[in-house]
């Protein structure tokens, strides 16, 4: 028996939960399709083409794909708050 089936009847349903919800395998949609530049990555996968998209397609400083999910997002908040058009 593992700790993991050991500990199960005594861990919290909600945290049962947590990690089925944040599992390796449901998070591996968000991973960077290396076969794809970032910009065509993140409009297929979220259909999203806004500005903050180029502005972070276009970035030669510091290149991260690592949370590039993250875009849309920030746009819809930028947008809420008068940043982002």
């Amino acid at each position: 028996m593992s700790i993991k089936d050991f500990l199960r009847p005594f861990t919290p349903k909600f945290l049962l939960e947590l990690n089925k919800r944040y599992s390796v395998d449901n998070m591996r949609k968000f991973e960077f399709d290396k076969t794809l530049d970032v910009k065509r990555d993140i409009e297929g996968k979220y259909q999203y083409t806004g500005d903050l998209l180029d502005l972070f397609a276009t970035n030669k400083d510091f290149i991260v794909h690592k949370w590039h999910h993250y875009i849309p997002l920030y746009d819809c908040y930028f947008r809420r708050i008068g940043v982002a058009r």
